[in-house]
Parts: structure tokens; sequence; C-alpha cells
């Protein structure tokens, strides 16, 4: 549990330094206004892009309502002009019998006094035998009496076929203009089945006539009409005249006008032979065997769409402009204590670096800020006990590790002294020759011998980390030729090796020398070499080889077939006075051996590693920076020779 600290807290707010502020691209409040704008804009555009879909949809399908209705208005209307001049037609050819047909001069005065009907032909009537020879004319000026007119169609069909039709355009003979001519059979009272002539009515298409609604009048400001003859292929009437008595367009080269041609009444949009998108409409006029087609270019149909376009895409710019201005305006006011805690908390990191004391955040409002910051207070608080406290504990560490380094070398050197008189003495009883002693009393010596050996080695490494910790102990980098330090390392342990019924192996190879300090490497590599020896088994095997890792550094492994390291405890390893469990074994060994040899081989610039499989065996590994100057040498030596 926390103990009560000094308060390291003082009421007041740090001067804003400015330290510490984000610019203005990670800033959250630009984060904040460029994502909400993006999103406005993109659901105005989105919108903007759907509504004028939808409206030009609807405007569509509005103004081919509306294009059709003036297409049948106008269809219907000639349709009935065209029944009245055939009705006429087939009255007045009634009223005619063969005793008028055989009196040219009373069949002429009676077309002179037919008014109503003269009105509806605009070029004029023709009576033709039964030969197609003109017999009276109105008006008789033009000088059509004796013209035949056999090879126009709807005379001859009358004549030959005995029924009304309507001719295709053609330039009138007299006239030299256009026209197109309505026909009629004249027959016998006395025998109706039999044809004594035909009676036409000429509509002149250069002057105003039934369709004088299509002639040079536009739709809308550059839409037009056309009627076109299904049955002759051939244009009847045209806002552009020059279409007149001009042949249709070849089927297959627009799909809505085959359509019409095909009987289809209706709108749809299409582009012209000119390559301009239009709205076209049809509708048919029966009697006469001819089509309507209303015509407005897309452009001007959906030129309101634009315009609402434009204003939409204008009034969302607008309302993004203002939004931004808005958002912005809102967003530094909500996030100014958010700002103002980060200044400040700049400023409170700038006295806590020059020892200064720390400052509580202040809070501004009650709100979400507020209490983040409220929190944040707290939390600082806590940390700063938590701190102080530590910093007690590491106070105390440090003096207990200084104790114990500072007794850790006293004991060492108090308690070698006497033990190096021991072996000393032990050493003249075994080896007195004026008063030799038994076999029994030189094995106890022996053993006495050995022991103190051993507890004295066990001393110097006890020494030896406590240097270390201490910092006390220095390393001499040289270059260290690896060969001989190796051998000797085989050498001194061969004898362990034997007693352990363990094979010891240096493998021969490139040799480099390294940068290290030749009595700290060599105690690393006896202390990597004893573990591997001791926690081996019978039979098994160490061995010892050097790798070349790249032009920097060299490696010297040290592998063993013994117990390995359990996998649980493999974070234990290089801790002083830990045997991973070893302790409850025969085998001998302080703990302190592996911790030594780490902090040995940092101090020289070097690193210690290891694999380990349990009951497979470990592979330790030194590695060691390369003798540059030595490896120079070597190749300019090379280069010489050569």
């Amino acid at each position: 549990m926390l103990q009560e600290g000094p308060n390291i807290f003082h009421e007041g707010s740090a001067p804003f330094t400015g330290r510490g502020r984000a610019t203005i691209q990670s800033s959250l409040k630009f984060r904040i206004t460029v994502g909400a704008l993006a999103i406005l804009v993109g659901s105005v555009w989105l919108l903007a892009y759907v509504s004028s879909r939808r409206l030009r949809a609807d405007m569509e399908r509005m103004l081919a309502d509306q294009q059709s209705s003036t297409a049948s208005f106008i269809a219907d209307d000639i349709e009935d002009k065209v029944k009245t001049r055939f009705a006429g037609l087939l009255r007045v050819a009634d009223s005619f019998d063969r005793s008028l047909m055989d009196d040219p001069a009373a069949l002429q005065d009676r077309l002179e006094r037919l008014p109503v009907f003269q009105d509806l032909f605009n070029g004029g009537i023709i009576v033709t035998n039964k030969d197609g020879t003109a017999i009276a004319d109105f008006p008789i000026s033009v000088g059509r009496i004796g013209t035949n007119y056999m090879d126009i169609d709807a005379v001859g069909v009358a004549l030959n076929e005995g029924r009304a039709s309507l001719s295709r355009p053609v330039i009138g003979k007299k006239l030299q203009q256009p026209v197109i001519g309505f026909a009629a059979p004249i027959r016998d009272r006395q025998n109706p089945y039999a044809v004594i002539g035909a009676i036409a009515g000429v509509i002149n298409l250069a002057r105003p006539n039934l369709l004088s609604m299509v002639d040079n009048k536009p739709y809308g400001k550059t839409g037009y009409y056309m009627v076109a003859s299904v049955q002759h292929h051939v244009w009847i009437a045209a806002t552009e005249t020059s279409r007149v008595m001009q042949p249709l367009p070849a089927l297959g080269g627009n799909r809505l006008f085959d359509e019409f041609m095909q009987g289809f009444e209706g709108s749809g949009l299409v582009v012209n032979t000119r390559g301009v998108e239009v709205l076209a409409s049809a509708k048919s006029i029966p009697s006469a065997g001819w089509i309507l087609i209303v015509v407005l270019p897309t452009k001007e149909a959906f030129a309101p769409i634009r315009h609402l376009r434009q204003e939409i895409l204008g009034g969302a710019a607008l309302v993004t402009l203002l939004a931004c201005i808005g958002l912005w305006w809102l967003l530094h006011g909500q996030l100014l204590p958010l700002r103002q805690a980060a200044d400040s908390l700049a400023a409170i990191g700038d006295q806590a670096a020059e020892g200064g004391a720390l400052q509580r955040l202040p809070v501004a409002r009650n709100d979400e800020i507020g209490r983040l910051v409220g929190a944040f207070n707290r939390q600082m608080e806590i940390q700063a006990r938590i701190h102080e406290e530590l910093h007690r504990a590491k106070s105390q560490a440090d003096i207990a590790n200084r104790a114990k380094s500072s007794f850790l070398s006293n004991m060492s050197h108090e308690l070698r002294t006497p033990l190096n008189a021991i072996i000393g003495f032990s050493e003249m009883l075994d080896f007195d020759s004026k008063h030799p002693l038994s076999v029994k009393q030189r094995e106890y010596v022996g053993h006495v011998i050995e022991s103190g050996r051993h507890l004295l080695g066990l001393i110097n490494e006890v020494l030896d980390l406590a240097r270390v910790e201490s910092g006390r102990i220095e390393v001499t980098l040289e270059s260290v030729q690896l060969e001989p330090m190796l051998n000797r390392v085989h050498r001194v342990l061969a004898l362990q090796a034997e007693r352990g019924e363990v094979t010891m192996v240096v493998e021969p190879g490139a040799w480099p020398q390294v940068r290290a300090d030749p009595t700290r490497l060599y105690q690393a590599l006896l202390n990597l070499g004893s573990n591997a020896i001791k926690y081996n088994r019978p039979g098994g095997s160490v061995t010892v080889a050097v790798k070349v890792l790249n032009d920097e550094r060299a490696r010297i492994e040290v592998s063993d077939t013994g117990i390995g390291i359990p996998l649980e405890r493999e974070a234990e390893l290089f801790k002083p006075f830990n045997r991973i469990g070893a302790e409850a074994t025969s085998i001998e060994g302080t703990g302190i051996g592996l911790s030594l040899t780490r902090q040995l081989v940092e101090l020289m610039g070097g690193m210690i590693g290891y694999q380990s499989r349990p009951h497979q065996g470990s592979i330790f590994w030194i590695d060691l920076p390369l003798d540059r100057a030595s490896m120079n040498r070597n190749h300019s030596q090379v280069g010489d020779a050569t």
C-alpha cells in the first residue's frame, strides 16, 4: 500500500508557453472540421446528383407527355383536315354523272360554282376522263385542261382501282411547285362499278395549306416538326423546308426512327444524324398514311435542370463555406480548454525537467473535457506518489546493494587470507620429504587442498561479481588470438571432462583475432566450458567452435549434449545465485558464473546468448568484435607475398 508522500502539486495554472502545440494539419480541430465538411460536402453533392438525376427523369417523363400531347393535337388536326378533303372529293364525285362528264362546258361551270369546295385545295381542282386527261380545271387560268395525269399515282388508283387515295409529293406539271394530290373516282350512276372519270384536289406545299402548322414553325426555340409518308418513304412537310420531298433515312441507322416507321407512337431519347441528343415524339395520321414527328434537343429541354444544378452547386459551395466558418468557430470555443490543458502540460513538463514543482492543470468548465482534465490531475497525483515511493525504494536498494558489495568484497579478502594459508600448509605437508605422510594421510591432505582450491575459486567469483556490480573492475581491450586461448581452456578443463566422462573437442578452422581483454575472455570461456561439462551426462560431449559472422564480428560457440534448460526457467538464467534447480542435485556451484560471464562479455563490447532444448543440450555463444587492424595486416602480407 502506498504511503502518503509530500504533495508536489501547487494550485494555480502554468503559463502558456505554446510548446508542444500541434500543427494545423494534425490538430484535432482541423481534423474534425475537415471530416465534418467532407461528410457535409459529400452529402450535399450526393443529394445534388441524386436530385438532378431524379429531376431529369421526372422532367423527361413530363416533357415526353407534353410533347406527345402536342404531337397528338397537331396530328389529329391534320387527320381531320385530310378526312374533310377526302369527304369533299367523294361528295362532289357522287354529284357528277355521265351526262355532265360528256359536257365539258357544263362540268367547268359546275366546278366554278363550288366555292367552299375550292377552299379545301389551294392548288386547284382537276376533273379527268377515263384515260386520265384533264377535261375541267379550276382555276382555269392554270391551263391544265388537256394534260394527262395518269402518271400521278393517286389519279391512277382512282381510275384503275376505283378508290380514293393520296399521291406522293411531286412537282406540279403546271404549277412547277411541290404538290400532293387527293383523288377520288367518278362512277356511272346506272352502273356503280363503272369508273367514268376522276376528280383530284391539289395541295400546293409551297403555299399555306393543311400542313401549315408544321411549315417554318419551330417547336420551342430549337425544336422542329416533320411529316413523313410511310408508304412513299419521303418527307411531306418539315419546319426545315429543305427536307420536303427528300427521302427518309434508311432503316437501321436510328433505333427510335425505325420504331416510329413500324407504328410506335410515343416519345424517346435518341441521338439524331447530326450527333445531337434529342427528345422525339411521334403520332400517326392514319387516313393519309403519314407520321408526325416532333423533335426537341435535350440541351433546350433540360436547360432548367442544368440551371437548377448550377444553383444547387452554388448553394452547396455557400453552405460549405458557412459551415466551415461556423464549425471552425464552434470547435475553437469547445476545444479551447483542451488546448489550454495541453499547453499547461507542456509547461509542467518543462518545469519538471528543470526541477521545479509540478502544478495541477486548470479545469475551465465541468464538461467532458473538464472531467478528463480532473481525472488527469488525480492520475498525476497517484503517479507522483508512486514516483516518490519508487525513488525511496531505489535509494534503499542502492544503499543495500552498496552494503552487499562492500560486505562481499571485505569478506572475500578476509576469507582468502586464511584459506590461502590452509592451502599452503596443506601443500607443505603433502610435499614434505623429511616427514613423509602415509598414504591415508596424503589422501586426506589431497581432499583438503582440492576443497580449499574449489572454495578459493568460488570466493574469487564472488569478489569479481562484487567488483563488476560496483564498477571497480576494468577491462583492457587488445588483439587476442583465439587458437592458443581455446587450446589453453581445453587443457585446463580436460581433467574435469575426464572425471565427468565427457568428451571435449575444439573444432579446427579459421582462427580470427578479436578485440577483448585476454584475462576476462579466458575467465568467461572457462565458465562456459565448466558449465557445459558439469551439466552434461556421462558419455556426452562438449564442442567448442569459432565462426566469423560478418566483417565486424566473430562468434565463439560452446555446445553440449546435457540436460538443457527448462523453458519455464529461461528468464532466470543470467540472474546471480540462481542455479535453475541444480541446487537440489550433487552438481557443485554458486549460480553466479553465467551472471558474471555476461557482465564481463558486455564490458568488452560483446554479446552473449544461448539456445537450449530440454534433455537434448544447449549452445552458449559469445559474439566479439574482430580486430580489424590485424586483419588488414594479414591482407597486406598476403598481397606482398603474391
